[in-house]
């Protein structure tokens, strides 16, 4: 499959998925996860810097799954709020009762993230099949290439991450072994993402990436990168997002031309 015939599929499964009922299950159950402010997201962070999903204790037992034993609660602020009942005189000299909600100060609460806790699995969306032979070679031409390629098999919602600048990659190897290559290609591809990419942007351009080499190689991972891109997407459409795929192509093209894989 070509890059022109690759893009094709991948605006074919973008719509479709916008339709699909896996998108809808997914919206609903994360619409229930509390949204939480900038100064909370701070102090997540300063505690838990890999946080990807927080909750409060009783919220988790909500989606199925409980806290750890022995795992400590992120400290966060909780807005305390107070019922205030007064009257307001409108313009033609009647006295309305009002009640509002005010704020009147902050408590300390505590949150937990996904690692912390076990259970019912999150429902989500990977690239499902067997593609032992190629990931095996694939790892070896990047280790060959001075990649230091790491599979790690901790229960975390991240199927892998990387170091910029230090070509350190790591992947989570309970994933099915196509997601592992995916990942593989989408994290290398971080490595050699042009600069001046803002964040969002980059990471449609390197799991597009990650398709169009698939693609080339006869793997399909239409479905689960139009569900990335979409995620990344904050609204736009695809007609606009589409404009990022020519940085996509150089970065598989690189990737193609050095590869052992033949294509």
């Amino acid at each position: 499959m070509n890059i022109a015939e690759a893009s094709k599929k991948l605006e074919e499964a973008f719509y479709e998925w916008l339709k699909s009922d896996k998108l809808k299950e997914i919206a609903r159950f994360y619409s229930g996860f509390h949204q939480y402010s900038f100064w909370n997201r701070l102090l997540i962070l300063s505690v838990k810097p890999n946080a990807s999903l927080c909750a409060s204790f009783n919220a988790w037992k909500g989606f199925g799954r409980h806290v750890k034993k022995g795992e400590k609660g992120i400290p966060i602020l909780v807005p305390n709020f107070s019922t205030v009942k007064y009257e307001e005189e409108k313009d033609d000299g009647r006295i309305e009762n009002k009640v509002e909600k005010r704020l009147v100060g902050y408590s300390q609460g505590y949150t937990y993230d996904y690692e912390q806790t076990e259970g019912e699995p999150l429902p989500e969306v990977r690239i499902e099949g067997s593609a032992d032979d190629l990931l095996e070679i694939v790892t070896a031409d990047l280790r060959a290439a001075g990649y230091e390629i790491n599979f790690y098999d901790r229960d975390s919602l991240e199927k892998g991450y990387t170091y910029k600048g230090e070509k350190k990659i790591f992947v989570k190897s309970t994933e099915p072994t196509a997601q592992q290559l995916s990942t593989l290609l989408h994290e290398w591809a971080h490595q050699n993402a042009p600069e001046g990419l803002v964040l969002a942007d980059e990471e449609i351009v390197v799991q597009t990436a990650s398709f169009f080499i698939l693609s080339a190689f006869g793997l399909d991972s239409s479905e689960y990168t139009a569900s990335y891109v979409m995620s990344w997407s904050h609204g736009r459409p695809f007609p606009e997002i589409a404009k990022l795929f020519s940085a996509s192509d150089k970065i598989a093209q690189k990737f193609i031309e050095q590869s052992k894989v033949a294509v």
